[in-house]
């Protein structure tokens, strides 16, 4: 029979014990549930103020649509037995442009075509305005540029012969030298070294520079923000390296024929060196630029269309902000209200 006592004493230990269990139990919870901070759970990114640019693009083939060509001709016979002038060429004034029978043909460029010698008995006119024009523009002074066949201008002919190692009549000779229009490019070269040519045989064809277009294909979704007047960022797929600019200058009012695509109408600015009609490339046009707005990520906007909202960290705890938005762009969303620049927004859920 057990003692009183001895009871008394099994009861105290097992109070101890339960004790103890409690206090592990509360040690474990403390040490090991923690629950996180905000900081620690959410990946955040800084509201910023930036520029955003709304842009809508296309693909685009460029197209020849001007009708304005030239068939320059040349004034001489012979053999052609050096060619100098070349495709997507737009010959400067008095290039060398072939030779005849070994004697050089240089360009003449400008608004006025001419074929008569020119002394200093020549009466005055237009074609020796369109003569001195190309002196001055190889660097040589011809004094008062007036369409006179002077004393000036018989000396700059001179020093030009001279730095051509040719014979110094100041004399200018028609057979030495074809007209070419202003503004126009070779399309075409229409002879070749061994080929005989006799007088008036056309040379080249030419185009007139710069009538070169981009014809974009742009979606029925996006073609009513897109109107005259607008920048262009052009790329070509034969032309990796190109960085053409242009604007916006006709919008067909009707789709292509089973398609939703309209055609745009994109006049470049400078063609540059090898852009040829049939290249294709894609297009970028600059609808609206928004300067100094705030924007957050895309990806961090939720809730409805109606009513979208972002999470917002400010003193440890996430706020659910319902927000007003402008531009959305894949990779950014203007802020109209609800958020200001340098606060942050929460993106992500870190992974536990």
């Amino acid at each position: 029979m057990k003692s009183p006592r001895s009871g008394r004493l099994w009861k105290i230990i097992g109070g101890v014990a339960a004790v103890a269990l409690l206090l592990l139990f509360f040690t474990w919870e403390d040490g090991d549930q923690t629950t996180p901070s905000a900081e620690d759970r959410f990946e955040t990114k800084v509201a910023t103020v930036e520029t955003v640019e709304e842009i809508v693009t296309g693909s685009f083939t460029i197209e020849d649509r001007s009708a304005e060509d030239a068939t320059p001709v040349i004034h001489t016979s012979g053999v052609v037995t050096e060619l100098m002038v070349e495709k997507d060429e737009a010959p400067e004034a008095l290039e060398h442009l072939m030779d005849i029978d070994g004697r050089p043909v240089f360009a003449i460029v400008g608004g006025t075509p001419f074929y008569r010698e020119i002394t200093s008995r020549t009466s005055d006119g237009d074609d020796i305005r369109t003569l001195e024009d190309n002196l001055v523009a190889a660097g040589y002074e011809v004094g008062e540029v007036d369409g006179k066949a002077d004393s000036d201008l018989r000396d700059a002919i001179k020093k030009w012969q001279k730095d051509e190692d040719r014979k110094q009549t100041g004399v200018f000779d028609p057979t030495s030298f074809i007209w070419l229009p202003s503004d126009f490019i070779v399309d075409e070269v229409l002879v070749d070294v061994g080929g005989v040519v006799s007088f008036e045989t056309p040379v080249v064809h030419m185009r007139k520079k710069g009538d070169l277009v981009a014809v974009a294909r742009i979606e029925q979704g996006a073609i009513t923000d897109v109107r005259n007047g607008l920048d262009v960022s052009l790329r070509l797929d034969g032309l990796p390296d190109s960085d053409l600019s242009g604007t916006v200058t006709q919008i067909e009012d009707q789709p292509i024929d089973g398609t939703s695509n309209f055609l745009v109408e994109i006049r470049i600015g400078d063609l540059g060196e090898g852009v040829r009609e049939g290249m294709r490339g894609d297009a970028e046009i600059l609808v609206t630029r928004h300067r100094d707005v705030v924007v957050v990520p895309t990806g961090a906007v939720g809730g409805p269309v109606n009513a979208p909202s972002v999470r917002v960290l400010a003193n440890g705890n996430v706020e659910i902000r319902t927000i007003k938005v402008g531009v959305v762009t894949p990779a950014e969303t203007v802020i109209i209200s609800g958020v200001a620049a340098g606060e942050l927004v929460v993106v992500a859920e870190k992974e536990a």
